[in-house]
């Protein structure tokens, strides 16, 4: 294993020798022929021992240092781009970035009194208790991923006392309403349809969301195979 800078038609690379293979990842800087340079070379240098440290505390299984002062803000930003629109993550971070260090607090800097103050902070506004809960979810579900990559050497939210949701009962429709709504004559243009759309929905379990992005290319024999909007999975 090593790493070394290598600069190709001027352009600042780091040569990776990782597992029996090598590979060049460029440092996105360019020699200039003018004194800057030697600045140039030392800070490639620190970009050389920083990608070493990484591969190191890979290899080892160790939490990586330099990952861990990446901002939890940001962090989560970049996961929950990844995911499906509207996703809880990029909902949650709009309001760390309105909440004091929300934007710049660093991953090795979050405790589970911070996200106490961040959770007490949430439930002050007008979001439901249900909706803290999901967005607190997300922060240690985001938490979690750091510890898989070695950002963390464990998950500071493990400690917080999350907010508790009172159960609601839900009014669930039976066979008899269904049969009841299916013989009931809708009027509009699209009566029928819309309640055609609604039963559809009642047997197949499927979100008005998913419903909309449906495709015949979804119907597989007797099953429907669709991602789900909300969560992303199949």
């Amino acid at each position: 294993m090593g790493v070394r800078v290598q600069i190709i038609k001027n352009i600042y690379y780091l040569a990776v020798t990782h597992n029996g293979s090598r590979h060049y990842e460029s440092l996105h800087m360019r020699r200039s022929g003018t004194k800057l340079d030697r600045e140039m070379d030392k800070l490639a240098e620190l970009c050389r021992a920083k990608r070493e440290m990484q591969l190191v505390c890979s290899d080892f299984e160790l939490p990586d240092p330099t990952g861990s002062k990446i901002a939890l803000y940001d962090y989560m930003d970049a996961i929950g781009k990844s995911k499906a629109p509207k996703n809880h993550y990029s909902k949650c971070v709009r309001y760390l970035e309105k909440y004091p260090e929300g934007k710049t607090i660093r991953l090795k800097d979050v405790t589970a009194e911070w996200l106490k103050g961040f959770q007490d902070h949430l439930l002050k506004t007008d979001l439901s208790h249900g909706t803290v809960k999901h967005y607190m979810d997300a922060i240690s579900c985001t938490l979690n991923q750091a510890v898989r990559e070695r950002k963390l050497a464990s998950n500071p939210a493990k400690g917080l006392t999350h907010v508790t949701v009172k159960q609601t009962l839900l009014d669930i429709l039976t066979m008899d309403d269904l049969r009841k709504l299916d013989a009931t004559p809708l009027r509009g243009t699209l009566g029928e349809e819309a309640k055609r759309a609604f039963l559809f929905a009642c047997f197949s379990g499927l979100r008005i969301s998913d419903i909309r992005q449906l495709k015949w290319k979804n119907v597989d024999g007797d099953k429907i195979r669709i991602v789900m909007a909300k969560t992303g999975r199949l």
